[in-house]
């Protein structure tokens, strides 16, 4: 990955090392002298945090799923059902999932169409989550990220 080339470290870091290494590269890469530089900088380590997170969760969730299941108190459900009353249990119905507006506005979201799909989101009342799918977009497809930032300064300022 460019990123753990850019940050001098191995690609498999810890979050620590990746910061440590940020901040001594942060003092050679200053916003005011290299804006360019301290921009690659920056998503580099965005990046490699991302990633060190990531596979930190990951491995967690192995430790999770290799964790041994205790053994049932009852060999056989037949034998749990006789002790309870299951005859009187009805299944509870069952709600199709709501469509969620603020993933239909970021579906097909690009710079062109950001200030429709905005006052879209004010008229259904989901500002919060679209804007919270907007940065996951912006994440996601950073050729966007200008414009849309454009985009959304306009909006704001009126």
């Amino acid at each position: 990955m460019e990123c753990w080339t850019l940050l001098q470290l191995p690609d498999d870091a810890d979050e620590r090392t990746i910061k440590r290494s940020y901040a001594r590269l942060l003092k050679s890469c200053r916003p005011d002298d290299d804006a360019a530089g301290f921009q690659q900088l920056r998503e580099a380590y965005e990046k490699a945090l991302a990633y060190a997170r990531w596979r930190v969760d990951a491995e967690e969730e192995q430790t999770v799923a290799a964790t041994p299941i205790a053994a049932p108190a009852y060999g056989n459900l037949n034998d749990l059902a006789e002790l309870m009353d299951v005859s009187v249990l009805q299944p509870a119905p069952v709600e199709a999932p709501k469509a969620d507006p603020a993933q239909a506005l970021l579906s097909g979201l690009n710079a062109s169409n950001f200030i429709e799909r905005w006052s879209l989101a004010i008229q259904q009342d989901c500002t919060d989550a679209y804007q919270t799918g907007l940065l996951r977009h912006c994440f996601e497809h950073p050729g966007e990220r200008v414009a849309i930032a454009v985009g959304q300064r306009i909006t704001w300022n009126g």
